[in-house]
């Protein structure tokens, strides 16, 4: 783990989490607001979980993790049991600092808030948060390669709809809405479907 390259992504990360509020999505609820704290958690997790769920059916049907370690050249597309808990704990975080938090609120900030003034601000989050969410898929489509073209739409439309969930839960409830989000979707992907699997 070199901190030269993942230091200052955290650094973009943690600051398009400070200028989020600035930017017009919601603030974090605060410390003592037990309420706002469950609903947050249990959207979030309860979209992560669904996404996770949609994976585990796609893979049950079409053999997409075989598939996945295959064009990374892997025996298995997922680190093993119990390393894949900090592993994709720390990848959710990563994910999140180069689509979300990082671009995402940022340049909703300088487009929205520094050059527009707050004109065209819904218009402005689902241009930036279309754009944003497209980066993942597209990366995956580009690893996985044309010889799977069908398995590459499919799975890259799943995933843009779990990035644009994921942008609209931060907007409305704050910034740890989708990485809450995207920790489910992973513990049911990564983590105990991969036990569940093998086992």
């Amino acid at each position: 783990m070199e901190p030269l390259f993942f230091g200052p992504i955290l650094a973009i990360g943690a600051l398009g989490v400070w200028l989020s509020s600035s930017a017009g999505l919601a603030s974090a609820p605060a410390i003592t607001n037990g309420l706002g704290w469950r609903r947050l958690l249990l959207v979030s997790s309860a979209l992560g979980t669904f996404f996770g769920v949609t994976a585990i059916i796609s893979d049950l049907m079409l053999n997409v993790a075989q598939i996945d370690a295959q064009a990374i050249g892997q025996a298995s597309m997922n680190v093993a049991f119990p390393a894949s808990i900090p592993h994709y704990a720390f990848g959710a975080i990563m994910t999140e600092c180069t689509t979300r938090w990082g671009p995402f609120a940022i340049l909703l900030w300088l487009i929205g808030r520094a050059a527009l003034k707050g004109r065209h601000q819904l218009a402005v989050f689902w241009v930036l948060a279309i754009l944003t969410s497209l980066i993942e898929p597209v990366a995956q489509g580009i690893m996985m390669g044309k010889e799977h073209i069908a398995l590459v739409a499919g799975l890259g439309a799943m995933i843009f709809a779990g990035n644009l969930t994921c942008a609209e839960l931060f907007r409305r409830y704050g910034w740890p809405a989708p990485l809450i989000e995207r920790l489910a979707l992973y513990a049911a992907w990564h983590v105990i479907w991969p036990l569940i699997a093998t086992a």
